[in-house]
């Protein structure tokens, strides 16, 4: 009795502590829906399902019936609640031994039951059998056939943590269902205390994707049951043939109430250049709060001006943009600030940079590490590109999902929303080499002969060993594009090594994602979450590689350059973003920057950092005669929050540490100590809000 007053207790408070006050906006789901059905071209699922996956939808989507939820209206972010998912069969009805599939989204909780059919070292892990019923997102299934008995299994301990969810099988036992007949699945329930089932911490579309199951081999299908937690379960493979039911029950998550506003800028402007001025509203948990209203007022004086008031009407999907609502008369560093008196929200904007001189380089923020549902990710990738561009303001992206079968959707979405100027989409994908782990392949245009470099088919992991034997087969077939037209960057998470990766075309390493720090093994700050050892880029440095550095989301949740899915696994991590320093914004002038590696990574925020060695500026390769010239190492910092320290790294030691003061800081100082015929130098960062920005890499090379 006091274990379960204890967990009573426990999710009352986990419950109060992530749930949002509700709304008075209750959207109904269906039309949102059916226009996002249309407008990403999904008669079938929102989720995409690759030939390796043997699902397939018959053109008469009738025959398999349909499905809604219930309720269907918008859910706040972090929320609990409860919900029916209804079943009606179809024309084909469901014989005995046929089942029903429901994908739970990513995000929600797991589906636990009141009797579970899971081993019993799931049991123990997930709480005592005769009190399941006080978690969250119980879930028992009915049908309206009173002679049919369901058998409900639910894979909790699943390995699918990015996008795809938990999922529930409901097998269809002594007596067949017929076309009209219902299964109804109660997700959520609360009849045993429980809080209901919780909701994803973030805002986003999600599919509640249903298949039915023909003639399934039960025996095997329990046995995989019972053998979990040996490899990834193979369901499908227990029935001769699987179907995906049409448009599929969705919701829509939303942000909850506006806690705090977040004030976005471009770091450097000319003098008297007219600047963008970017306002999002934020819930508690990072999600963009689409019922604010609130009247914001802007701080302006002799020397800045800026708008005298805004409103924040509905519909605003919870961001603001004023073109050109900015101007600065003097060059020097500035912290804007933006109020809404009503709510008692006060906001800073990152560091904007006023430099006299017209044409001088500016410095552009980016995700180029984006999935979307093309893959295993959530969302379109117009969806997801929209996104990136709207919500979290950046200027540049790429919708990197996983192989080249789906690099022409890809493409086409980046051709759509590249506007040079404004904003930037590349085309790009995820691939793997044998022994190379997981790479990232960057275009400089979007022609679609890149989609050459690797096969259309899935799964791309196997194909991708049989068609490459070695890092250096790879390296050749990239020659045939010629170089300065892709830019390979490795993982940050893989166990492959760096042996074979001197390429041309590997100028850039992914330093941190949503995963964590790989600057090195055990890293302080923001540490690694995976549990095996891993390439970091100090051993890439180590082994000669001139790499420069970038940081990305990684994000599987549809939020790139904002990366606050992870939420849903208690992480604290958010994606990263990239700092490119370059003339204009065309996706040349990107590319060739990144190439030159004039770039950085941050955990997110939009730290400046001015690196430079006897005037060159970060990636630069320098060469002198003499070992006696003197290293002049210029280090400037503008902080968007009170600097904790900087460090000079040389040759992966630290050579120079100062403690921060303040959001600003410079280091000016020479070394005059060479220990390699090359010795490379970079930069650290680290904030008092704990967030982090690293230079890429100077070399200098004594000849």
């Amino acid at each position: 009795m006091k274990k379960i007053v204890y967990l009573s207790t426990l999710f009352l408070m986990f419950n109060l502590f992530f749930a949002q006050e509700s709304f008075t906006q209750k959207k109904d789901n269906t039309l949102y829906f059916k226009k996002y059905h249309e407008d990403t071209g999904r008669k079938g699922s929102l989720r995409r399902m690759g030939p390796g996956e043997k699902y397939r939808t018959p053109l008469g989507s009738s025959d398999l019936g349909s499905a809604v939820i219930t309720p269907n209206e918008d859910v706040i972010a972090g929320s609990f609640g409860t919900w029916k998912i209804i079943y009606t069969v179809g024309k084909e009805g469901l014989n005995v031994n046929d089942a029903i599939n429901i994908y739970i989204p990513y995000g929600f909780g797991p589906p636990f039951l009141h009797y579970p059919t899971f081993p019993v070292y799931l049991k123990r892990k997930y709480g005592i059998e005769r009190i399941t019923g006080l978690l969250s997102g119980l879930t028992t299934v009915s049908t309206t056939h009173p002679r049919t008995k369901l058998i409900l299994y639910s894979n909790i301990d699943d390995h699918a943590k990015l996008s795809e969810g938990h999922k529930i099988y409901i097998g269809i036992r002594d007596e067949p269902l017929r076309e009209g007949d219902k299964i109804i699945i109660n997700y959520g329930g609360t009849k045993y205390g429980g809080p209901g089932a919780s909701a994803p911490c973030f805002a986003q579309d999600f599919e509640f994707t249903m298949f039915v199951f023909k003639n399934v081999d039960w025996n095997r299908f329990e046995d995989m049951v019972n053998n979990i937690d040996k490899k990834h379960p193979g369901f499908p493979g227990t029935a001769e043939e699987i179907y995906c039911i049409h448009n599929p029950p969705a919701l829509h998550v939303i942000g909850g109430k506006a806690v705090e506003l977040a004030f976005t800028v471009p770091s450097i402007a000319s003098v008297n250049e007219p600047f963008d001025l970017h306002i999002l509203a934020k819930d508690r948990l990072v999600n963009e709060s689409e019922d604010y209203t609130g009247t914001i007022t802007f701080e302006s004086s002799d020397i800045i001006e800026l708008p005298g008031a805004y409103r924040f009407c509905k519909p605003n999907n919870g961001f603001a943009r004023i073109d050109g609502g900015g101007r600065i008369s003097k060059p020097g560093v500035y912290r804007l600030i933006v109020r809404d008196e009503e709510n008692s929200f006060v906001a800073e904007s990152n560091p904007i940079k006023i430099v006299s001189a017209t044409g001088s380089k500016k410095l552009y923020w980016g995700d180029l590490h984006i999935h979307s549902f093309e893959s295993d990710g959530i969302g379109s990738p117009d969806h997801n590109n929209k996104f990136a561009r709207d919500v979290a303001d950046l200027d540049f992206c790429c919708i990197s999902d996983h192989a080249s079968g789906v690099f022409r959707t890809i493409r086409e979405s980046a051709v759509r929303f590249t506007e040079p100027g404004k904003f930037l989409s590349f085309s790009g994908f995820e691939g793997y080499i044998a022994d190379g782990g997981d790479i990232n392949f960057y275009f400089i245009d979007d022609s679609p002969e890149y989609e050459k470099i690797l096969k259309k088919r899935m799964p791309i992991n196997v194909e991708y060993r049989k068609k490459y034997n070695s890092k250096r087969e790879m390296w050749t077939k990239l020659h045939n594009f010629s170089e300065k037209k892709i830019i390979v960057i490795p993982h940050n998470h893989n166990k492959g090594g760096w042996d074979d990766m001197d390429s041309p075309f590997v100028r850039l390493n992914e330093i941190y994602s949503i995963w964590g720090n790989s600057e090195y093994e055990g890293a302080k700050e923001k540490s690694y979450t995976f549990d095996y050892t891993y390439r970091t880029f100090q051993q890439a440095l180590a082994a000669g590689l001139k790499l420069g550095c970038i940081a990305g989301g990684d994000v599987h949740g549809g939020r790139g350059g904002i990366g606050s899915w992870h939420l849903n696994m208690k992480s604290p991590n958010a994606g990263g973003i990239a700092g490119v320093y370059c003339e204009e914004l065309t996706k040349n002038g990107v590319f060739n920057a990144l190439w030159h590696r004039h770039c950085y990574a941050t955990t997110g925020a939009r730290i400046i950092i001015d690196f430079s060695i006897n005037g060159n500026p970060m990636g630069s390769e320098i060469v002198f005669d003499d070992k006696k010239i003197k290293r002049n190492i210029f280090v400037k910092i503008e902080g968007t929050n009170n600097i904790k320290y900087v460090s000079v790294i040389k040759n992966n030691e630290e050579f120079l540490k100062k403690k921060g003061y303040g959001k600003s800081m410079t280091i000016d100082f020479s070394d005059d100590s060479p220990i390699n015929k090359t010795d490379y130098y970079y930069i650290r960062v680290v904030q008092e809000d704990e967030h982090i920005a690293w230079s890429s890499p100077i070399w200098v090379s004594i000849e």
